[in-house]
């Protein structure tokens, strides 16, 4: 993780809203060694929110609902893989039927890194004894 430096520009996300794409800029204050600090520009730290150096997460009693991100890029990133992961996921409920041929299947575990190295079985048994 990048530790945040005094006078950084962070974007803060409330995550309650779902699919919101508002990020609001706000300026690291302060910098401890759990936590940092931000506050919106031209107030004092003492106004500030805390969010947590290791995740980037709001430093709060009742869960989170705010994450800051070190650029707007970083945010559309995650905003991107959450969707695609939500897409692939959706592709192999189980209660979904999704028609792959068995080459597909490998050819998906093969582009994912979930092959192993492992050789096809089929392969095996067809080279003679």
């Amino acid at each position: 993780m990048n530790k945040p430096t005094i006078g950084q520009t962070v974007y803060i996300a409330n995550m309650q809203k779902k699919d919101s794409d508002e990020l609001v800029p706000w300026i690291v204050t302060k910098v401890g060694r759990k936590y940092y600090t931000v506050s919106r520009q031209g107030c004092s730290a003492a106004h500030g929110i805390q969010f947590c150096i290791e995740n980037n997460c709001e430093k709060a009693d009742f869960g989170t609902c705010r994450v800051a991100y070190f650029s707007e890029q970083d945010f559309y990133d995650e905003q991107e893989y959450q969707r695609r992961f939500r897409q692939l996921h959706k592709c192999f409920e189980w209660h979904r039927s999704v028609e792959l041929s068995l080459g597909q299947l490998r050819q998906a575990c093969r582009a994912l890194g979930l092959d192993n190295g492992e050789p096809d079985k089929t392969e095996e048994r067809g080279k003679p004894t």
